[in-house]
């Protein structure tokens, strides 16, 4: 592994600080960002702006940055009284076990390339080390070949690659072809619904925003939450010739878009999975939805189906030996 080059850049890497930063810090990630950013992107840093200005939140905020799963801890770089730089640590848990998610990692253009980003992302790291993270993970997008270059040369190595796709057309016709059908998931279904599920979904990054899968099962899980939490649970199964293809499911969110949750067997029909997201797009009518999916599988069945792919991100995880000593002596 590489040691980290002197910063060329001047100016001085400091924490976060809150109450001060974040309106900077919208406008740096903006700034950086906005080629990119789609609708979401820019709520994020709306949201980001209009907390900056809530005293109330600020003060919840700094009492619980190390315990909630946002991103209100980092570093900034700051030259001449302007931030310049930014990177984030947003805190998860799985069990007991401490997770850190690296992200908004910005710096400005006119000071990229001097060393800066990388000086930031490696004091995340020591930082999550402190504060005895059991893992580390960062996510960029895969066109992002620099970036890519740069965590890997930090000890990141590359895990997965996710798809987020949306509808973004009318949904066509509901026709399907000869011996597909959409009916209700039956319970039998269920045990090779959540095989695909663990397939679709890897353990290594169900810790980020997934549900637990067992509430879309049949036992008293499932029927706890239906009571408790979200009555409106739909799930719906597709089955060709008497072989099950597929299951979706869905239930409402508090975020921007609904999530949706397909299971597809290895090699399902690419008709039926396209009958499948058709018909559940008929029935959850004008609401907006997002489906993350392993980049490169069933793209056929769902630009057939009116989805558009809006990026793939490149999830990389810190190795275990990220950060040896001469990498420590050499952080600003």
């Amino acid at each position: 592994m590489t040691t980290s080059p002197p910063v060329k850049a001047p100016g001085r890497l400091r924490p976060l600080n809150i109450a001060r930063d974040l309106s900077a810090v919208a406008d740096l990630v903006e700034l950086c960002f906005r080629d990119t950013m789609d609708e979401e992107g820019r709520g994020y840093v709306r949201q980001m702006r209009r907390a900056s200005r809530d005293k109330a939140f600020l003060r919840w905020a700094s009492l619980k940055i190390e315990s909630v799963s946002m991103p209100l801890s980092g570093y900034v770089w700051e030259e001449d009284g302007r931030i310049v730089g930014n990177v984030s640590l947003v805190p998860f848990r799985r069990g007991k076990r401490k997770i850190y998610l690296i992200a908004n990692v910005a710096v400005a253009p006119e000071l990229r390339r001097k060393g800066i980003a990388r000086a930031l992302t490696l004091r995340a790291v020591e930082h999550a080390q402190r504060a005895n993270a059991a893992e580390i993970w960062l996510h960029v997008r895969e066109e992002n070949l620099g970036a890519i270059h740069l965590y890997e040369t930090l000890g990141f190595v590359q895990r997965a690659r996710r798809a987020t796709w949306r509808p973004e057309e009318n949904p066509r016709t509901l026709g399907t072809e000869r011996g597909i059908q959409i009916v209700p998931r039956r319970r039998a279904y269920w045990n090779t619904q959540l095989r695909w599920l663990e397939e679709t979904y890897p353990a290594s990054i169900l810790w980020y925003h997934y549900p637990d899968w067992r509430i879309f099962g049949t036992g008293a899980r499932h029927w706890i939450h239906r009571l408790f939490v979200e009555n409106d649970l739909r799930q719906w199964a597709v089955v060709k010739d008497d072989a099950l293809q597929g299951v979706l499911s869905w239930q409402p969110s508090l975020r921007r878009f609904d999530p949706i949750f397909l299971a597809a067997a290895p090699d399902a029909d690419s008709d039926a999975i396209r009958a499948l997201l058709l018909y559940a797009r008929w029935q959850l009518g004008r609401r907006r939805l997002t489906l993350d999916y392993p980049a490169g599988k069933d793209t056929e069945a769902l630009l057939a189906a009116g989805f558009r792919l809006r990026h793939t991100l490149v999830w990389m995880q810190a190795e275990k030996t990220i950060l040896n000593s001469k990498q420590k002596r050499s952080i600003p």
